[in-house]
């Protein structure tokens, strides 16, 4: 389960608190991204907003060893979507873990997962 999800709007999500959410990848090395939010299209705004120990975590394939990526613990915004924060929620936006990917461990970015 994924903190919160945001697609095909044009929306701001204010005074938001997203803290000590999962998402998990799904059988067989499946990958996971936006443990906190996934920005899953249109246009998005947080204003301030609190998110902080949040997991992607990619599924552990048995049959060849290999986990699934986890991208953008805290945030991941899938292409195209223009996603802005305010320096409240950039301050806040700390702590978060990608499975196998610390580069993206607050924020991630890519194309759609899920």
């Amino acid at each position: 389960m994924l903190g919160f999800a945001v697609g095909g709007c044009n929306c701001a999500i204010c005074w938001l608190g997203v803290c000590c959410d999962c998402a998990e990848g799904w059988f067989c090395g499946g990958a996971a991204a936006g443990g906190g939010l996934y920005a899953g299209g249109g246009t998005i705004h947080l204003t301030s907003d609190f998110i902080q120990r949040n997991l992607a975590a990619g599924d552990y394939n048995t049959l060849t060893g290999a986990h699934g990526l986890g991208s953008g613990g805290g945030i991941y915004e899938v292409t195209g979507t223009t996603l802005t924060q305010d320096s409240f929620t950039s301050a806040n936006l700390a702590n978060n873990t990608a499975s196998n990917n610390a580069s993206s461990d607050n924020f991630g970015s890519g194309g759609p997962i899920g």
